[in-house]
């Protein structure tokens, strides 16, 4: 608790510096004495105050927001929506294999709707959200075409022939 409150105000602090240290370096160099051409310019002090002002105050707002932690919870956030879709999506594989097993047996081309509409057929016992839909379709599209065909399972197929090929030869010696 203390400690936290601790490092969080000698944070806001160090912002603060972080914002008064931008007007103060701009002050720096107009106090150097050097011919700029503001010298005689009736609008410049005011402008330069001004544009002081607006920078310290947005790296301390952009500072400020950081260490809020906002964007990183709302980060966190979609990563556990991430992950809770994964998990559903990748929960019922006996469904998953019915569905791209139907397309392939009929061989005819799968839309994104007949594949979400058979994959909530072999799914009976829980719910399909689109969000798995669209990244169970997605990874499977290899083509992008937006439609699931044979085409899209040949690494598959040959990767399972290649497996199959190894264990037939395996259990020969």
């Amino acid at each position: 608790g203390y400690r936290n409150r601790l490092i969080r105000m000698n944070l806001y602090l160090a912002l603060i510096g972080l914002s008064l240290g931008v007007g103060t370096t701009v002050a720096g160099f107009f106090g150097m004495n050097l011919i700029s051409g503001f010298e005689d310019s009736p609008t410049a002090f005011n402008t330069v105050i001004l544009l002081t002002s607006a920078t310290g105050a947005s790296v301390a707002g952009v500072c400020a927001s950081y260490v809020s932690g906002k964007t990183m919870r709302h980060r966190a956030n979609e990563r556990l929506e991430e992950i809770d879709t994964l998990t559903g999506a990748l929960s019922d594989m006996a469904a998953l294999d019915f569905t791209v097993k139907a397309m392939l047996e009929k061989q005819t081309p799968m839309s994104k709707d007949d594949f979400r509409m058979r994959l909530k057929q072999a799914r009976a016992t829980r719910k399909v959200s689109e969000k798995e839909v669209d990244l169970l379709f997605d990874a499977m599209d290899v083509q992008k075409d937006g439609v699931l065909f044979r085409d899209d399972f040949k690494s598959i197929k040959i990767h399972s022939n290649n497996n199959s090929n190894n264990n037939a030869a395996t259990t020969k010696t």
